[in-house]
């Protein structure tokens, strides 16, 4: 469920990047998404001043790769100089950073993308969340989905969007203290919020750390 929630929290923030600027991040990759110690996620370094599309190796050698080890989170398409749906840039980028979470490393190198064939070794992956990256990852820029219909995959809980995003934005401006007396004055209207699904998840969730903990 953390995962999940990094992981929407993510589409998110490029979403509504788009949606105050209405430009696209460019540029989105592991280095310029930072997790803070309350698994809230940020994204920095918007490339408004790099190039859409790749020229060449050398451009994109100076622009998007700045040590070998670096990973390729480029949509396909921005080497062929020609897109229908330039939007769709982004959720390629996501999708390989949510396989790049699922798998704990990058998945994509230069040489992949060029030859581009899909993401290595995803079946390692859940299939829920396997789904969904594939759907994003997809070669055909018109196959992906927006980031609208990513934010309301099946694979994120309701309350993601009902209750943790708006608690989150709250939250940033409250103290500990206050953060308490919010949700002793609120706590029956959040419950409220929550699905049904989302609490015996939780619940399945709370039962497997219990069960772990005892073991020691």
């Amino acid at each position: 469920m953390e995962r999940l929630w990094i992981i929407f929290q993510l589409v998110f923030a490029t979403y509504e990047l788009f949606a105050e600027s209405e430009r696209l991040h460019g540029d989105l990759k592991s280095e310029n998404v930072f997790v803070t110690a309350g698994n809230e996620v940020l994204i920095t370094d918007p490339a408004w001043m790099k190039p859409l599309y790749v020229k060449d190796l050398c451009e994109y050698s100076f622009f998007f790769e700045s040590t070998s080890e670096l990973g390729c989170y480029l949509a396909p398409e921005r080497f062929r100089k020609k897109s229908s749906d330039d939007t769709k840039f982004d959720v390629f980028s996501l999708g390989c950073l949510v396989a790049e979470i699922c798998l704990g490393r990058k998945v994509l190198q230069l040489a992949d993308v060029l030859n581009y064939c899909g993401i290595p070794e995803i079946d390692k992956v859940d299939l829920k969340i396997r789904n969904l990256i594939l759907k994003m990852t997809a070669k055909d820029p018109n196959e992906r989905p927006s980031l609208d219909e990513v934010l309301e995959d099946e694979l994120f809980p309701k309350s993601f969007r009902n209750l943790h995003l708006p608690l989150s934005f709250i939250f940033k401006k409250l103290s500990h203290e206050v953060r308490i007396c919010f949700l002793r004055l609120r706590f029956s209207e959040l419950l409220s919020r929550i699905d049904e699904k989302d609490l015996i998840e939780n619940f399945r969730i709370l039962e497997k750390k219990r069960s772990f903990i005892s073991k020691f």
